[in-house]
């Protein structure tokens, strides 16, 4: 009997997933490939077609070029994604050490329509305080049933592993300037399609 009621409910939720479809601003550069926007958000990133050169050219030119404002952390040429270590950004009359302001970039080379494009996007995060404080209140057990295993009690974490990043805006200006030098690296002229 449950299995018929799941099956029921699987089924309407299925049905009303292809009768509604997809939403058809997934896009908003409108370069016709939705995992873009899925993948960078909404208001991340610049997009910008790249001169004829080959895939491998262009990637190789896009390491170089983001090695020269981060320290690129990985760069992974099946699914042409180049990510930076996090870069803290000083405060003026801050504590010493870590601030909690950060960028990270990340330049993408795909093909997108038989046009080679670049997507950078280059976040402006905070350390979410809120974000760890509602992360902590699922931990506090206050009834007599354990609820966590002895390792998620007693598991020995570093305070990387502890911070939390909100996102707070993207720098439009550096992922033009990114990009303009990778044009300029490839040796062609390119239009700006977003911020």
């Amino acid at each position: 009997m449950t299995h018929r009621i799941i099956l029921a409910a699987i089924a309407t939720a299925l049905g009303g997933v292809l009768l509604a479809g997809c939403p058809g601003d997934i896009d908003p550069a409108g370069s016709g490939n939705p995992m873009v926007a899925f993948f960078f958000g909404d208001d991340a990133g610049t997009r910008r077609p790249l001169p004829a050169a080959s895939f491998s050219e262009a990637f190789s030119a896009g390491r170089t070029v983001l090695s020269h404002y981060f320290h690129v952390a990985s760069a992974d040429a099946d699914d042409g994604i180049i990510r930076s270590e996090p870069q803290f950004t000083d405060r003026s009359g801050g504590l010493l050490g870590r601030s909690g302001n950060r960028r990270v970039a990340m330049l993408k080379i795909t093909h997108v329509g038989g046009q080679l494009m670049a997507v950078a996007s280059v976040a402006v995060q905070r350390k979410g305080v809120m974000i760890n404080r509602e992360r902590r209140a699922y931990q506090d057990n206050y009834d007599s049933v354990p609820n966590q295993t002895p390792a998620d009690m007693d598991a020995a974490t570093t305070s990387e592993q502890n911070e939390m990043w909100e996102t707070q805006s993207y720098d439009h200006a550096l992922e033009n300037q990114i990009l303009d030098d990778l044009i300029e690296t490839l040796g062609g002229a390119g239009d700006t399609e977003t911020p």
